[in-house]
């Protein structure tokens, strides 16, 4: 671990063993760190923002530590097995190994959090984080599930209790005593911890099980079945994913602004996604069409809505990361311009007697992502209308990361022949109170309603990083993808967003520049 790693988890672990940890994630929009022993007084901490959460069993003895890949796992004892941690984009997997049956039916860990109160939801198994003043849940510890050595997974014989004494407070785990009299070894106990992401594809899993049909169920691996299972209370059960896509088509979570789908052209549409380790029969995975809307919040298999046609679908194998990349740009098209997408798709096992198990996009966009590429089938500026070749634009960009927000397009004409051209300005730094005008056509109407307004203004760059600049002057909406430029007529970055006196640019930088050179080498003659 850096030093700055280390005195960030000094900040909100206050008189613990700072020196004892040993490893930190290096991506996510949070932070987990991880000691060298695992004990009450070396828990393991995950931290968001103001927020921090620690957690380790409460036991008289220190585990040692192997570290793989993004896994970290602490070796135990001969019925605990182990401990694993699996560092994700917002939070921790965690997986406890029995190896055998234990001598009680609870496991327990000694918890301690900074900014957060945990709330127990007890009809549906969730603990709650949520913020001490505002009240706002800012994340959650997934309902507890259970996996045997043949891949049976069990959610109603497990369950989590809160215990406060005093100042002091502890999660239980109890498991039922007949389960564990019953249960296959080794047995795998998942209580997953995440913070809620800012972005991502809602997703609910539905089950005929008798004792979930009422519940809506949000784990991290969905396992989508049909009738796989040959013993009670599984026996002729079905599963289903559903993935809730209108972020997607609004824009809201994958591609940015707010999008005007009337007269774009969808170049590509695209479903990905990442199975993980199964023991069921692997079998053919449909993605259909939803016929009416639905909330990942509450919906169960009992509220499920009716399904539609089939629009693709991927035969599984079982073994984990192993991908399928749809292409599903006839279907969205179509269901864009009826407003279907917004009803989402649902993820069905084909052949009876088949399951899968599918990662889900809360573990980042790595696992589950879909993306929709578009572009306007003319630009239309006054008295100009040039015809678009091509649209390019980064595949992370489509995945959720706004550093990425960039489009490049090749039109059939020199269009500097007729405008004039700005230059191309590339710094790592130094632009901070730089003077520079922001220029964009905003979504207002001129006075013959024939042109959109072209609006220009001043202000001063304020802050700066790899990325993206922040500046001063005043937009308007609908100036996204003007630029930022300077007395010299040196385009510095392109408009990303509004925010008041702080508004965003996406900086120009070498990598962009050889890029736009080689498409314009390759493509354009004048």
């Amino acid at each position: 671990m850096k030093k700055a790693d280390r005195d960030k988890l000094k900040t909100f672990n206050d008189g613990g063993r700072i020196d004892e940890y040993i490893a930190v994630n290096k991506s996510g929009d949070s932070k987990q760190y991880f000691p060298q022993q695992l004990d009450k007084e070396t828990p393991v901490v995950m931290n968001k923002g103001k927020y921090s959460l620690s957690f380790a069993p409460i036991v008289d003895e220190k585990y040692n530590s192997i570290i793989d890949g993004n896994k970290i796992k602490y070796k135990a004892n001969e019925i605990i097995s182990e401990y694993e941690y699996i560092s994700q984009k917002n939070g921790i997997k965690e997986n406890i190994v029995l190896s055998s049956k234990p001598s009680k039916n609870e496991i327990c860990f000694k918890v301690d959090s900074k900014n957060i109160t945990l709330i127990e939801d007890k009809q549906n198994k969730y603990i709650y984080f949520v913020d001490t003043e505002s009240q706002q849940k800012v994340g959650y510890i997934l309902p507890p599930n259970m996996k045997d050595s043949k891949g049976n997974i069990n959610y109603e014989d497990i369950s989590y209790k809160i215990i406060e004494n005093g100042n002091e407070i502890s999660l239980k785990l109890i498991i039922d005593k007949k389960y564990l009299e019953r249960a296959l070894y080794p047995v795998v106990v998942d209580p997953t911890a995440v913070w809620f992401l800012e972005q991502y594809l809602p997703t609910a899993m539905v089950s005929s099980m008798q004792f979930v049909r009422d519940q809506t169920l949000h784990p991290s691996e969905f396992v989508i079945k049909n009738k796989c299972d040959p013993t009670f209370p599984y026996k002729g059960t079905e599963q289903r994913l559903y993935l809730d896509t209108s972020h997607v088509i609004s824009g809201d979570s994958y591609i940015g602004d707010k999008v005007q789908w009337n007269k774009k052209i969808i170049k590509r549409a695209q479903l990905s996604v990442a199975e993980s380790t199964s023991n069921y029969t692997a079998g053919t995975v449909e993605v259909k069409k939803v016929k009416n809307s639905w909330s990942a919040e509450n919906i169960t298999w009992n509220t499920q809505p009716e399904l539609g046609d089939t629009i693709a679908s991927f035969k599984c194998n079982g073994v984990d990361r192993n991908r399928h990349t749809l292409d599903i740009t006839e279907a969205v098209t179509e269901m864009i311009s009826n407003g279907e997408l917004n009803n989402g798709l649902a993820f069905v096992a084909k052949e009876s007697g088949t399951g899968e198990v599918i990662n889900g996009p809360e573990l980042g966009p790595s696992y589950m992502w879909f993306s929709v590429e578009y572009y306007d089938a003319k630009i239309n500026m006054t008295q100009y209308n040039w015809e678009t070749k091509t649209a390019t634009c980064a595949t992370d960009y489509l995945r959720g990361l706004a550093e990425y927000d960039w489009a490049i397009l090749k039109v059939d004409e020199n269009i500097g022949n007729q405008t004039g051209w700005f230059g191309f300005g590339i710094t790592n730094n130094g632009l901070i109170n730089k003077s520079l005008t922001a220029s964009g056509y905003t979504l207002y109407k001129g006075t013959n309603d024939t042109a959109y307004v072209l609006h220009k203004s001043e202000g001063k760059v304020t802050s700066e990083d790899k990325f993206f600049i922040r500046y001063n002057a005043s937009l308007l909406p609908g100036e996204s993808g003007g630029i930022i430029f300077d007395s010299s007529n040196i385009a510095w970055g392109t408009i990303m967003a509004q925010g008041g006196s702080f508004n965003v640019a996406t900086r120009y930088n070498s990598y962009l520049f050889q890029y736009m050179k080689e498409q314009k080498d390759n493509d354009i003659d004048n």
